[in-house]
């Protein structure tokens, strides 16, 4: 999850921050989009990601 102030994830609440990646995911309805399946997002929002 893209966190804008502090350096806590909302989202598992995690301090191993990054400002390296390559895009942007917006999850919606978590509850039935794959995508947020495949990235085991629990919540709306705006999620990071790197691709290789």
């Amino acid at each position: 999850m893209l966190v804008k102030e502090g350096n806590k994830c909302l989202g598992c609440g995690g301090e191993s921050l990054t400002d390296r990646y390559n895009g942007m995911i917006t999850i919606f309805d978590f509850e039935k989009s794959k995508v947020a399946q495949m990235l085991g997002a629990k919540m709306p929002g705006n999620y990071a990601v790197r691709m290789k």
